[in-house]
């Protein structure tokens, strides 16, 4: 089952596997932790959790600002690339079923990132369970997600819908903004000791993973037919499935 897009089932289930295999190996080893302090511990950020600027009052950019930046205007990027490739898409059904579910699949990624670290026995810069970084998951995923949309957008004829230059050409500054923004929220969660570069890494990691499982989920909804084949076979299956369990309801009502 081959999609035009570049991907097939076979490809959206083989990450989708390694997604979760990656998972169990940062659960293994979160709970096994060890290693160099530098490493698994804040000792060589600048500050610690209690005391740091955040804490004092006396960042040079107040944590609401970087938050402002790190997720608002973050997913106000993520949006406006996904409109405009739902303004100028052939089907706008299919584009919003592809942006959608990029965006929807997120939930379940933070969740079972979230599920991990409260169950790691990390508590590294932090009083409670802190061996994956969010913050982490949250830029791996957002990059990748960024990249795929600008991707996307280059695909389509060039257009200029917005009647505004920098948002009609936003595919050739929102990478290097977004990874600036996104470069700094990591910065200032080591130094201001959130989290420790282990945790860091393994949040990364995940968040790569789901990236590309959110990804191969999307890239298979672009090749609409072949999404259309399986949706039918699916609903087919279950329809086939129905009527024979109502006929053999109905034998045996007769008998």
């Amino acid at each position: 089952m081959t999609a035009r897009g570049g991907i097939n089932l076979r490809i959206l289930l083989t990450n989708s596997f390694v997604a979760t295999l990656t998972s169990v190996i940062i659960f293994l080893l979160v709970k096994i932790g060890g290693g160099n302090d530098l490493v698994t511990t804040c000792q060589g950020s600048l500050y610690l959790r209690g005391s740091n600027p955040d804490a004092t009052e006396t960042a040079i950019i107040s944590l609401k600002a970087r938050n402002f930046l790190f997720f608002t205007v973050i997913q106000i990027i993520l949006g406006l690339l996904a409109m405009k490739h739902f303004l100028h898409a052939k089907d706008r059904s299919v584009s919003f079923l592809m942006w959608a579910t990029l965006f929807v699949l997120y939930i379940p990624g933070y969740t079972l990132m979230t599920f991990l670290k409260s169950i790691s026995w990390d508590y590294a810069c932090n009083e409670k369970p802190n061996g994956i970084s969010g913050h982490a998951f949250y830029v791996a995923w957002a990059m990748l997600s960024i990249y795929y949309l600008v991707g996307s957008n280059k695909r389509l004829p060039a257009f200029n819908y917005f009647g505004v230059r920098w948002l009609d050409r936003m595919e050739d500054w929102v990478q290097p903004v977004s990874t600036t923004i996104l470069s700094m929220g990591l910065y200032f969660t080591y130094i201001y000791g959130y989290h420790s570069p282990q945790q860091m890494f393994l949040g990364g990691l995940l968040g790569i993973f789901w990236g590309l499982v959110s990804i191969s989920f999307s890239e298979y909804i672009r090749d609409q037919d072949q999404f259309n084949d399986d949706m039918a076979h699916i609903f087919g299956q279950l329809e086939r499935n129905t009527l024979g369990d109502e006929e053999e309801e109905e034998e045996a009502t007769q008998n």
